[in-house]
Protein backbone atom coordinates (compact mmCIF):
# COMPACT_ATOMS: atom_id res chain seq x y z
CA UNK A 1 0.00 0.00 0.00
CA UNK A 2 3.05 2.63 0.59
CA UNK A 3 3.41 2.83 -3.52
CA UNK A 4 0.04 3.72 -3.67
CA UNK A 5 -0.13 6.28 -0.66
CA UNK A 6 3.10 7.82 -1.90
CA UNK A 7 1.54 7.82 -5.41
CA UNK A 8 -1.23 9.80 -4.35
CA UNK A 9 0.99 12.01 -2.62
CA UNK A 10 3.07 12.85 -6.03
CA UNK A 11 -0.12 13.23 -7.87
CA UNK A 12 -1.65 15.61 -4.95
CA UNK A 13 1.93 17.96 -5.00
CA UNK A 14 1.79 18.36 -8.45
CA UNK A 15 -1.67 19.33 -8.50
CA UNK A 16 -0.40 22.09 -5.72
CA UNK A 17 2.07 22.77 -8.21
CA UNK A 18 -0.52 23.73 -10.68
CA UNK A 19 -2.93 25.65 -8.41
CA UNK A 20 0.42 27.95 -7.40
CA UNK A 21 2.16 28.09 -10.85
CA UNK A 22 1.26 31.63 -11.68
CA UNK A 23 -0.49 32.74 -8.16
CA UNK A 24 2.32 32.13 -5.54
CA UNK A 25 5.87 33.20 -5.71
CA UNK A 26 8.92 31.01 -5.58
CA UNK A 27 7.39 27.44 -4.76
CA UNK A 28 7.30 26.13 -8.14
CA UNK A 29 10.47 24.29 -7.99
CA UNK A 30 10.33 23.26 -4.78
CA UNK A 31 6.85 21.90 -5.63
CA UNK A 32 8.07 20.11 -8.77
CA UNK A 33 11.23 18.52 -6.62
CA UNK A 34 8.69 17.39 -4.29
CA UNK A 35 7.03 15.96 -6.53
CA UNK A 36 9.82 14.21 -7.99
CA UNK A 37 11.13 12.62 -4.94
CA UNK A 38 7.57 11.29 -4.33
CA UNK A 39 7.16 9.40 -7.65
CA UNK A 40 10.62 8.08 -7.49
CA UNK A 41 9.76 6.81 -4.01
CA UNK A 42 6.42 5.41 -5.26
CA UNK A 43 8.25 3.67 -7.81
CA UNK A 44 10.59 1.91 -5.69
CA UNK A 45 8.06 0.83 -3.26
CA UNK A 46 5.92 -0.40 -6.15
CA UNK A 47 9.10 -2.55 -7.32
CA UNK A 48 9.45 -3.41 -3.79
CA UNK A 49 5.96 -4.60 -3.14
CA UNK A 50 6.02 -6.54 -6.31
CA UNK A 51 9.18 -8.26 -5.11
CA UNK A 52 7.27 -9.19 -2.18
CA UNK A 53 9.94 -7.12 0.70
CA UNK A 54 6.56 -4.90 1.19
CA UNK A 55 2.83 -5.59 1.71
CA UNK A 56 1.28 -5.37 -1.93
CA UNK A 57 -1.23 -2.94 -2.33
CA UNK A 58 -3.56 -5.15 -3.89
CA UNK A 59 -4.81 -2.68 -6.92
CA UNK A 60 -4.52 -4.45 -10.37
CA UNK A 61 -2.16 -2.73 -12.73
CA UNK A 62 -3.80 0.50 -14.02
CA UNK A 63 -1.81 0.50 -17.67
CA UNK A 64 -3.33 -2.05 -20.06
CA UNK A 65 -1.79 -5.32 -20.70
CA UNK A 66 -0.14 -5.79 -24.10
CA UNK A 67 -2.22 -8.82 -25.61
CA UNK A 68 -2.24 -7.92 -29.54
CA UNK A 69 -0.13 -6.09 -32.04
CA UNK A 70 -2.64 -2.68 -31.76
CA UNK A 71 -2.70 -2.89 -27.85
CA UNK A 72 1.31 -3.02 -28.20
CA UNK A 73 1.37 0.16 -29.98
CA UNK A 74 -0.90 1.72 -27.43
CA UNK A 75 0.67 0.60 -24.63
CA UNK A 76 2.19 2.70 -22.07
CA UNK A 77 5.84 2.31 -23.24
CA UNK A 78 4.65 2.87 -26.99
CA UNK A 79 2.76 6.16 -26.24
CA UNK A 80 5.73 7.49 -24.19
CA UNK A 81 8.51 6.62 -26.41
CA UNK A 82 7.79 9.53 -28.77
CA UNK A 83 8.64 11.64 -25.98
CA UNK A 84 11.00 10.16 -23.75
CA UNK A 85 13.15 9.26 -26.41
CA UNK A 86 13.67 12.51 -27.98
CA UNK A 87 14.01 14.19 -24.27
CA UNK A 88 16.32 11.82 -22.80
CA UNK A 89 18.32 12.40 -26.06
CA UNK A 90 18.46 15.76 -25.79
CA UNK A 91 19.20 15.75 -21.22
CA UNK A 92 22.57 13.64 -23.10
CA UNK A 93 23.37 16.38 -24.83
CA UNK A 94 23.66 18.89 -22.81
CA UNK A 95 25.34 16.27 -20.62
CA UNK A 96 28.03 15.70 -23.04
CA UNK A 97 28.09 20.02 -23.81
CA UNK A 98 28.56 20.84 -20.11
CA UNK A 99 31.53 17.72 -19.80
CA UNK A 100 33.35 19.54 -22.85
CA UNK A 101 33.06 22.60 -21.87
CA UNK A 102 30.56 23.81 -24.74
CA UNK A 103 27.42 24.75 -22.32
CA UNK A 104 27.75 26.39 -18.60
CA UNK A 105 27.03 24.21 -15.97
CA UNK A 106 23.82 26.23 -14.72
CA UNK A 107 22.02 23.94 -17.64
CA UNK A 108 22.84 21.19 -15.75
CA UNK A 109 19.59 21.52 -14.69
CA UNK A 110 18.33 20.41 -17.87
CA UNK A 111 19.76 16.99 -17.36
CA UNK A 112 17.98 16.75 -13.53
CA UNK A 113 15.12 17.46 -15.25
CA UNK A 114 14.74 15.27 -18.63
CA UNK A 115 16.56 11.87 -16.14
CA UNK A 116 13.17 12.76 -13.94
CA UNK A 117 10.85 12.48 -16.48
CA UNK A 118 12.41 9.24 -17.71
CA UNK A 119 11.34 7.83 -14.61
CA UNK A 120 7.98 9.27 -14.85
CA UNK A 121 7.54 7.87 -18.32
CA UNK A 122 8.88 4.18 -17.17
CA UNK A 123 6.99 3.86 -14.15
CA UNK A 124 3.67 3.90 -13.15
CA UNK A 125 3.28 6.82 -10.85
CA UNK A 126 0.83 9.05 -12.87
CA UNK A 127 -1.49 6.00 -13.54
CA UNK A 128 -1.95 4.81 -10.48
CA UNK A 129 -4.31 8.01 -9.68
CA UNK A 130 -5.81 7.80 -13.04
CA UNK A 131 -8.39 10.04 -13.25
CA UNK A 132 -6.94 14.11 -13.64
CA UNK A 133 -10.65 15.30 -12.99
CA UNK A 134 -10.31 14.43 -9.61
CA UNK A 135 -7.47 16.90 -8.54
CA UNK A 136 -5.02 17.89 -11.31
CA UNK A 137 -7.64 19.29 -13.45
CA UNK A 138 -9.24 21.49 -10.83
CA UNK A 139 -5.88 22.71 -9.64
CA UNK A 140 -4.91 23.87 -12.75
CA UNK A 141 -8.64 25.51 -12.79
CA UNK A 142 -7.79 27.44 -9.60
CA UNK A 143 -4.47 28.15 -10.93
CA UNK A 144 -6.09 30.18 -13.84
CA UNK A 145 -8.39 31.67 -11.88
CA UNK A 146 -5.48 32.98 -9.65
CA UNK A 147 -3.62 34.01 -12.49
CA UNK A 148 -6.34 36.53 -14.01
CA UNK A 149 -7.05 37.40 -10.82
CA UNK A 150 -3.29 38.26 -10.70
CA UNK A 151 -3.24 40.13 -13.88
CA UNK A 152 -6.38 42.22 -13.27
CA UNK A 153 -4.56 43.54 -9.87
CA UNK A 154 -1.01 44.48 -11.70
CA UNK A 155 -2.77 45.96 -14.35
CA UNK A 156 -5.61 47.99 -12.64
CA UNK A 157 -3.66 48.78 -9.57
CA UNK A 158 -0.15 49.09 -10.90
CA UNK A 159 -0.67 50.16 -13.73
CA UNK A 160 1.76 47.42 -15.39
CA UNK A 161 1.02 47.87 -19.31
CA UNK A 162 1.45 44.05 -19.53
CA UNK A 163 1.13 41.96 -16.65
CA UNK A 164 3.91 39.39 -15.37
CA UNK A 165 2.44 38.40 -12.23
CA UNK A 166 5.62 37.52 -10.08
CA UNK A 167 8.03 36.48 -13.04
CA UNK A 168 9.71 39.40 -12.79
CA UNK A 169 10.54 42.64 -15.12
CA UNK A 170 14.17 44.07 -16.97
CA UNK A 171 15.09 46.85 -18.80
CA UNK A 172 15.21 44.73 -22.40
CA UNK A 173 11.87 42.67 -21.55
CA UNK A 174 9.47 41.18 -18.37
CA UNK A 175 8.42 37.48 -17.68
CA UNK A 176 5.04 38.66 -19.36
CA UNK A 177 5.29 36.16 -22.72
CA UNK A 178 6.22 33.26 -20.10
CA UNK A 179 3.10 34.64 -17.77
CA UNK A 180 1.05 34.49 -20.71
CA UNK A 181 2.04 31.44 -22.09
CA UNK A 182 1.61 29.38 -18.83
CA UNK A 183 -1.64 30.97 -18.50
CA UNK A 184 -2.62 29.62 -21.41
CA UNK A 185 -1.72 26.03 -20.46
CA UNK A 186 -4.05 26.51 -17.38
CA UNK A 187 -6.59 27.59 -19.04
CA UNK A 188 -6.68 25.25 -21.77
CA UNK A 189 -6.55 22.40 -18.53
CA UNK A 190 -9.42 24.42 -17.63
CA UNK A 191 -11.25 23.26 -20.82
CA UNK A 192 -10.41 20.27 -20.93
CA UNK A 193 -12.31 20.17 -17.29
CA UNK A 194 -15.42 21.34 -19.02
CA UNK A 195 -15.78 18.93 -21.77
CA UNK A 196 -14.33 16.21 -19.25
CA UNK A 197 -16.87 16.53 -15.95
CA UNK A 198 -20.07 17.90 -14.27
CA UNK A 199 -20.96 19.66 -11.30
CA UNK A 200 -18.90 22.25 -9.20
CA UNK A 201 -16.22 20.94 -11.59
CA UNK A 202 -17.70 22.12 -14.79
CA UNK A 203 -18.94 25.56 -13.12
CA UNK A 204 -14.48 25.66 -11.83
CA UNK A 205 -13.56 24.76 -15.51
CA UNK A 206 -15.18 27.67 -17.05
CA UNK A 207 -14.04 30.36 -14.16
CA UNK A 208 -10.36 28.85 -14.68
CA UNK A 209 -10.45 29.61 -18.51
CA UNK A 210 -11.81 32.51 -18.49
CA UNK A 211 -9.50 33.27 -15.97
CA UNK A 212 -6.57 32.03 -17.89
CA UNK A 213 -7.51 33.63 -20.89
CA UNK A 214 -7.97 36.99 -19.22
CA UNK A 215 -4.24 36.64 -18.08
CA UNK A 216 -3.23 35.97 -21.45
CA UNK A 217 -5.05 38.80 -22.87
CA UNK A 218 -3.44 41.65 -20.87
CA UNK A 219 0.24 40.15 -20.50
CA UNK A 220 -0.60 40.64 -24.61
CA UNK A 221 1.06 37.75 -25.13
CA UNK A 222 0.91 36.98 -29.25
CA UNK A 223 3.34 33.80 -29.01
CA UNK A 224 0.44 32.40 -26.14
CA UNK A 225 -2.21 33.17 -28.43
CA UNK A 226 -0.60 30.81 -31.29
CA UNK A 227 -0.42 28.12 -28.69
CA UNK A 228 -3.94 28.18 -27.86
CA UNK A 229 -4.62 27.91 -31.82
CA UNK A 230 -2.45 24.79 -32.32
CA UNK A 231 -3.81 23.44 -29.19
CA UNK A 232 -7.53 23.76 -29.76
CA UNK A 233 -7.16 23.11 -33.27
CA UNK A 234 -5.09 19.68 -32.64
CA UNK A 235 -7.91 18.82 -29.67
CA UNK A 236 -10.67 19.32 -32.77
CA UNK A 237 -9.00 17.49 -35.37
CA UNK A 238 -9.18 14.79 -32.89
CA UNK A 239 -12.42 14.82 -31.82
CA UNK A 240 -13.94 15.70 -35.42
CA UNK A 241 -12.02 12.66 -37.09
CA UNK A 242 -13.27 10.54 -33.92
CA UNK A 243 -17.02 11.91 -34.04
CA UNK A 244 -17.15 11.45 -38.12
CA UNK A 245 -16.30 7.74 -37.27
CA UNK A 246 -18.78 7.06 -34.82
CA UNK A 247 -21.39 9.80 -36.13
CA UNK A 248 -24.40 7.29 -35.21
CA UNK A 249 -24.02 6.91 -31.35
CA UNK A 250 -22.23 10.60 -30.62
CA UNK A 251 -24.89 13.38 -32.33
CA UNK A 252 -25.70 14.66 -28.63
CA UNK A 253 -22.19 14.64 -27.21
CA UNK A 254 -20.36 16.09 -30.58
CA UNK A 255 -23.16 19.28 -30.00
CA UNK A 256 -21.96 20.02 -26.09
CA UNK A 257 -18.37 19.41 -27.52
CA UNK A 258 -19.02 22.24 -30.86
CA UNK A 259 -21.22 24.10 -28.48
CA UNK A 260 -17.78 24.89 -25.69
CA UNK A 261 -15.51 24.36 -28.68
CA UNK A 262 -17.17 27.24 -30.31
CA UNK A 263 -17.08 29.17 -26.78
CA UNK A 264 -13.36 28.97 -26.26
CA UNK A 265 -12.64 29.98 -29.81
CA UNK A 266 -15.12 33.07 -29.08
CA UNK A 267 -12.82 33.95 -26.17
CA UNK A 268 -9.83 33.59 -28.31
CA UNK A 269 -11.55 36.30 -30.32
CA UNK A 270 -12.45 38.54 -27.61
CA UNK A 271 -8.50 38.28 -26.29
CA UNK A 272 -7.20 38.90 -29.83
CA UNK A 273 -9.54 42.04 -30.16
CA UNK A 274 -7.45 43.70 -26.84
CA UNK A 275 -4.19 43.00 -28.41
CA UNK A 276 -5.66 44.50 -31.84
CA UNK A 277 -2.60 47.15 -31.36
CA UNK A 278 0.12 44.16 -30.94
CA UNK A 279 -0.59 42.15 -34.11
CA UNK A 280 -1.20 45.36 -36.13
CA UNK A 281 2.48 46.30 -35.47
CA UNK A 282 3.69 43.43 -36.92
CA UNK A 283 3.20 44.34 -40.53
CA UNK A 284 4.71 48.14 -40.16
CA UNK A 285 7.88 46.59 -38.57
CA UNK A 286 8.02 44.52 -41.26
CA UNK A 287 8.42 46.52 -43.33
CA UNK A 288 10.64 48.83 -41.81
CA UNK A 289 13.12 45.63 -41.27
CA UNK A 290 12.84 44.19 -45.03
CA UNK A 291 13.65 48.08 -46.43
CA UNK A 292 16.95 48.74 -43.91
CA UNK A 293 15.32 50.57 -41.19
CA UNK A 294 16.80 48.99 -38.32
CA UNK A 295 15.19 51.04 -35.10
CA UNK A 296 14.05 48.45 -32.17
CA UNK A 297 10.86 46.74 -32.60
CA UNK A 298 9.68 43.50 -31.00
CA UNK A 299 9.15 42.25 -34.93
CA UNK A 300 12.83 43.67 -36.07
CA UNK A 301 14.39 41.45 -33.03
CA UNK A 302 12.62 38.29 -33.89
CA UNK A 303 13.83 38.34 -37.32
CA UNK A 304 17.24 39.45 -37.05
CA UNK A 305 17.78 36.56 -34.01
CA UNK A 306 15.78 33.93 -36.33
CA UNK A 307 18.20 34.87 -39.15
CA UNK A 308 21.53 34.79 -36.88
CA UNK A 309 20.18 31.65 -35.56
CA UNK A 310 20.13 29.92 -38.86
CA UNK A 311 23.51 31.18 -40.33
CA UNK A 312 24.70 29.95 -36.52
CA UNK A 313 23.41 26.73 -37.37
CA UNK A 314 24.54 26.31 -40.68
CA UNK A 315 27.99 27.81 -39.57
CA UNK A 316 28.03 24.28 -37.41
CA UNK A 317 25.42 22.26 -38.73
CA UNK A 318 26.51 18.70 -36.89
CA UNK A 319 26.82 20.67 -33.28
CA UNK A 320 25.87 23.91 -33.36
CA UNK A 321 27.58 26.99 -31.84
CA UNK A 322 26.91 25.00 -28.60
CA UNK A 323 24.59 26.14 -25.65
CA UNK A 324 26.78 28.85 -24.50
CA UNK A 325 28.04 30.12 -27.61
CA UNK A 326 24.98 32.11 -29.30
CA UNK A 327 26.63 35.07 -27.85
CA UNK A 328 29.96 34.88 -29.13
CA UNK A 329 28.24 33.67 -32.30
CA UNK A 330 26.67 36.81 -32.67
CA UNK A 331 29.82 39.14 -32.07
CA UNK A 332 31.46 36.56 -35.14
CA UNK A 333 28.51 37.81 -37.44
CA UNK A 334 29.07 41.24 -36.61
CA UNK A 335 32.73 41.24 -37.05
CA UNK A 336 32.36 39.40 -40.61
CA UNK A 337 29.17 41.71 -41.77
CA UNK A 338 26.53 39.30 -41.63
CA UNK A 339 25.21 41.43 -39.09
CA UNK A 340 25.15 45.35 -39.98
CA UNK A 341 26.24 47.18 -37.36
CA UNK A 342 23.67 49.75 -37.01
CA UNK A 343 21.36 46.82 -35.98
CA UNK A 344 21.21 46.46 -32.64
CA UNK A 345 20.16 43.05 -31.23
CA UNK A 346 19.10 43.36 -27.71
CA UNK A 347 18.33 39.31 -27.08
CA UNK A 348 20.82 36.47 -26.33
CA UNK A 349 18.43 33.89 -27.34
CA UNK A 350 16.54 32.96 -30.65
CA UNK A 351 13.99 33.31 -29.47
CA UNK A 352 12.19 29.76 -31.36
CA UNK A 353 12.92 27.10 -29.67
CA UNK A 354 13.73 24.99 -33.02
CA UNK A 355 16.17 27.52 -34.22
CA UNK A 356 17.51 27.21 -30.57
CA UNK A 357 18.02 23.90 -31.30
CA UNK A 358 19.50 24.26 -34.76
CA UNK A 359 21.83 26.74 -33.66
CA UNK A 360 23.07 25.70 -30.42
CA UNK A 361 23.20 21.95 -31.51
CA UNK A 362 23.28 21.70 -35.08
CA UNK A 363 20.79 19.66 -36.80
CA UNK A 364 20.53 16.99 -34.08
CA UNK A 365 19.52 19.31 -31.93
CA UNK A 366 16.58 20.61 -34.84
CA UNK A 367 15.46 17.39 -34.68
CA UNK A 368 15.33 16.40 -31.07
CA UNK A 369 13.28 19.74 -30.69
CA UNK A 370 10.80 18.91 -33.47
CA UNK A 371 10.53 15.17 -32.10
CA UNK A 372 10.38 16.55 -28.45
CA UNK A 373 7.49 18.91 -28.85
CA UNK A 374 5.71 17.71 -31.85
CA UNK A 375 5.90 14.04 -31.86
CA UNK A 376 3.62 14.10 -28.58
CA UNK A 377 1.12 16.35 -30.58
CA UNK A 378 0.84 13.62 -33.55
CA UNK A 379 0.59 10.67 -31.23
CA UNK A 380 -2.66 12.03 -29.00
CA UNK A 381 -4.43 13.75 -31.84
CA UNK A 382 -4.40 10.10 -33.44
CA UNK A 383 -5.40 8.63 -30.42
CA UNK A 384 -8.31 10.93 -29.86
CA UNK A 385 -8.85 10.60 -33.42
CA UNK A 386 -8.62 6.58 -32.87
CA UNK A 387 -11.50 6.83 -30.41
CA UNK A 388 -9.33 5.93 -27.44
CA UNK A 389 -10.45 9.02 -25.87
CA UNK A 390 -9.81 10.37 -22.22
CA UNK A 391 -9.71 13.48 -19.84
CA UNK A 392 -5.99 12.58 -19.34
CA UNK A 393 -5.92 12.38 -23.52
CA UNK A 394 -7.18 15.23 -24.12
CA UNK A 395 -5.06 17.34 -21.64
CA UNK A 396 -1.73 15.79 -22.23
CA UNK A 397 -2.73 16.61 -26.22
CA UNK A 398 -3.41 20.60 -25.23
CA UNK A 399 -0.61 21.45 -22.97
CA UNK A 400 1.75 19.41 -25.67
CA UNK A 401 0.24 21.38 -28.40
CA UNK A 402 0.42 24.51 -26.98
CA UNK A 403 4.15 24.18 -26.05
CA UNK A 404 4.65 23.30 -29.78
CA UNK A 405 2.89 26.55 -30.81
CA UNK A 406 4.92 28.60 -28.16
CA UNK A 407 8.16 27.45 -29.74
CA UNK A 408 7.77 29.19 -32.82
CA UNK A 409 7.79 32.62 -31.46
CA UNK A 410 9.65 32.33 -27.57
CA UNK A 411 12.69 30.43 -26.56
CA UNK A 412 10.89 27.92 -23.61
CA UNK A 413 14.33 26.61 -22.12
CA UNK A 414 15.65 29.82 -21.36
CA UNK A 415 14.06 29.97 -17.80
CA UNK A 416 13.35 27.39 -15.44
CA UNK A 417 9.93 27.95 -14.84
CA UNK A 418 8.96 26.70 -18.89
CA UNK A 419 11.14 24.37 -18.66
CA UNK A 420 9.97 22.21 -15.87
CA UNK A 421 6.30 22.89 -16.86
CA UNK A 422 6.87 21.75 -20.39
CA UNK A 423 8.80 18.80 -19.10
CA UNK A 424 6.97 17.77 -16.08
CA UNK A 425 3.37 18.11 -17.17
CA UNK A 426 4.02 16.63 -20.76
CA UNK A 427 5.54 13.17 -19.01
CA UNK A 428 3.49 13.22 -16.30
CA UNK A 429 0.19 13.72 -18.21
CA UNK A 430 1.11 11.22 -21.34
CA UNK A 431 2.24 8.67 -18.68
CA UNK A 432 -1.81 9.19 -17.18
CA UNK A 433 -2.87 9.08 -20.53
CA UNK A 434 -1.20 5.59 -21.83
CA UNK A 435 -2.10 4.05 -18.30
CA UNK A 436 -5.98 5.34 -18.90
CA UNK A 437 -8.41 2.26 -19.22
CA UNK A 438 -11.34 4.52 -20.13
CA UNK A 439 -11.22 4.38 -24.11
CA UNK A 440 -14.75 5.84 -24.66
CA UNK A 441 -15.08 9.40 -24.58
CA UNK A 442 -15.87 11.27 -21.71
CA UNK A 443 -19.31 12.43 -20.96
Amino acid sequence: MLSLRLAWLAHASLALYLATLLAVPRVQSALAGLTALLTAGAALAGYLERRGYLEPAGLPDPAPRCTSGRMCRDGPLAGMAIFLVPAAAWGLLVLVQVVIGMAPLKLGNQVIVTAFIVVIGLSDVPARVPDARRLLLPAAALGAIGAGGLAIWQSAVGQVLRPHGWLGASEIGTGAIKFGDLAAVLALLSLVLVLSARGWRYGLGIAGGAGGMIALGLSQTRGGLLGVLVALGALAVGLALARWKRREALVQRSARTAVVLALAFAAIGATTVSMQHRFAEIEPQLQRFQNGDYSISATGQRLALWQAAWRSGLAAPLTGVGLGGFERDLERQYASGEIPGELRILYRDPHNQYLYGFALAGVPGLVLMLAMFWGPVLVLTARVARGRDSPEVRAALVVAASFAGFALTDSMFDRQITIIAFFLLVAWLSRMAAGSRRHDPPP
